[in-house]
């Protein structure tokens, strides 16, 4: 199995997640270290595989994934090879043709609001968990301060039924992993936005998690990746 890597995402505790598309079917592909969480030195730049727009033969998978995270497969190192990259073109045209207008056309209607500006699907629902999302309006990104804890990178987005202020997780704007977010390079990406640079966003589910202790653990949406079209591999460098 062959993927071509759009999601390249900050976790906690130095770990990272990555994802990609099946070129032949177009259908995203989680994958899943058998020996624990994915971490900074599966990325290409540390030594490892995982760059975005990477082309990677995963080899013998395996399904490991519940509802939501149907996208899930084990891997094992021994197989995994680097194939190359695909062109920032190629790369776009890729995101473009597995892109979709709404977020309920990627997840279903197992995703639901959450508060007034946010949405998470159940544990144990939902059909996928990872999407390229092209609006019609455009997305604005910003920084949300918070006391006693680093800015967080979050994005606007409106699809024409939900309107939603959500956590932005993608590694470049943090420079390296476990880094505080680059204002700066925040702003700049903003501010292509908002001169009306198209981009696609790549989108996803995390692991359950609960906001407060009063309610059960969910899936909550997030953008995991900014695409700009004009630069659809540019690099936080």
């Amino acid at each position: 199995m062959e993927i071509v890597v759009n999601h390249l995402t900050r976790m906690r505790h130095g770990h990272v997640c990555a994802a990609g598309i099946d070129p032949a079917t177009g259908r995203h592909v989680r994958p899943v270290w058998g020996r624990g969480t994915l971490g900074a030195q599966h990325l290409e730049k540390r030594g490892g595989w995982f760059a975005l727009g990477a082309r990677i033969e995963m080899g013998r998978t395996r399904p490991c994934g519940t509802p939501p995270h149907g996208e899930d497969r084990m891997f094992r190192d021994a197989e995994v090879r680097a194939a190359g990259a695909l062109s920032a073109g190629e790369f776009w045209d890729l995101l473009a043709r597995t892109a979709r207008p709404t977020l309920r056309e990627i997840f279903g209607p197992a995703l639901r609001r959450r508060g007034a500006a946010s949405c998470a699907v159940d544990r144990g629902f939902g059909t996928a968990s990872l999407g390229n999302l092209l609006l019609a309006s455009r997305p604005a990104l910003g920084l949300r301060p918070r006391k006693d804890r680093p800015d967080q990178v979050r994005m606007k987005v409106d699809d024409g039924v939900l309107d939603l202020d959500l956590g932005v997780t993608d590694l470049r704007f943090y420079g390296s992993v476990g880094r505080e977010p680059d204002a700066s390079l925040v702003e700049a990406v903003s501010a292509r936005l908002r001169k009306g640079e198209g981009a696609i966003l790549s989108v996803g589910l995390s692991r359950a998690f609960s906001s407060s202790f009063e309610h059960a653990p969910v899936h909550w949406l997030q953008v995991n990746n900014v695409h700009l079209e004009g630069e659809p591999l540019w690099d936080g460098r």
